[in-house]
């Protein structure tokens, strides 16, 4: 079947991705790691766009698996996730393409030829206005910005793993180890701290949906009273806070600032609704006793021995 998800065709494609979730009710290990070896792609064989396929059939595995998304299954796709989405993924047979064509850029340059390949040429229209050939620049500069470069990850892979990982975070937090989903939330930050280039906009509003992923699962968790074994201290709630706050006023992406306010809020109310329950808590148990004497408020007898009153002849 993985065969046929490398087809170019939508239908084929739909019908391949809808097996797969079948299968995964009853093989969720196996199903799972035919998909990521194939949107890994170690050996570099398959297409940027082949491998996005297999990316939304992992999704679409991921939220029919559910509640049984955990162990060794969620930590197989969360440490895939993140060595893709991170900026140290390596392809050398990738990189080694990208040096031929560059040798063979630099040898037309220097016969007198043009020095961008032939499907890079934009039409020149001088009636073209200035605002729109501005425009065209932007998209081919961010569209060249997407493609692997010295041997690095593609910018869209990363952008599709991060937000499979935060559909992953959504569909059962509980199943996935602490320190994948901190690592997680790491790498997202620093996304959006460090890499303010404006071909990588895609990246960053993964990032920050992440975020926000990962907001409204620990809510859920709460609100539904299930043990996590980990939280958001006020410690990162704040740093997370005050990076998603700086990235919503400087950000060059409009849609990056948009999304980054949402999630500041959604981490005030959060914090608002923290603060409140424990209030509430606080308040529900009402008082239990009284300074400086052994009374009982709510009726029951004392943990002390009453004294006993006997007659003595």
């Amino acid at each position: 079947m993985a065969n046929l998800v490398k087809e170019n065709e939508d239908y084929i494609n739909l019908r391949v991705i809808k097996v797969f979730t079948q299968l995964a009710n009853k093989h969720p290990r196996s199903t799972v790691q035919e998909l990521l070896d194939n949107y890994l792609d170690a050996h570099e064989k398959a297409s940027t766009d082949t491998r996005l396929r297999f990316g939304e059939a992992l999704v679409q595995v991921i939220e029919r698996l559910g509640e049984t998304f955990s162990g060794e299954v969620a930590r197989q796709v969360c440490e895939t996730l993140l060595s893709i989405a991170g900026r140290r993924g390596h392809r050398p047979k990738t990189m080694a393409d990208q040096a031929r064509r560059e040798r063979l850029r630099n040898m037309k340059k220097q016969r007198g030829g043009d020095d961008t390949d032939e499907d890079d040429e934009l039409p020149d229209d001088e009636a073209m206005a200035e605002r729109e050939r501005a425009n065209r620049d932007i998209m081919a500069r961010i569209m060249q910005g997407w493609e692997s470069k010295r041997g690095s990850e593609d910018v869209r892979m990363r952008a599709s793993s991060l937000s499979i990982l935060g559909s992953a975070l959504e569909t059962h937090i509980i199943g996935i180890e602490p320190t994948l989903v901190s690592s997680a939330v790491d790498l997202c930050v620093h996304v959006l701290a460090m890499e303010r280039e404006i071909e990588f906009g895609i990246l960053r509003r993964a990032a920050v949906l992440v975020i926000l992923s990962f907001a409204r699962a620990l809510d859920e968790a709460r609100e539904s009273k299930r043990p996590l074994g980990f939280g958001l201290t006020e410690a990162s709630r704040a740093d997370i806070q005050s990076t998603l706050t700086y990235v919503a006023e400087t950000d060059n992406d409009g849609l990056v600032q948009q999304h980054a306010r949402d999630v500041v809020e959604s981490l005030g109310n959060w914090q608002a609704r923290s603060v409140l329950r424990q209030h509430r808590e606080g308040t529900a148990r009402g008082l239990e006793r009284l300074a400086g004497l052994q009374v009982s408020l709510d009726g029951r007898e004392s943990d002390r021995r009453r004294p006993k009153i006997e007659e003595v002849e």
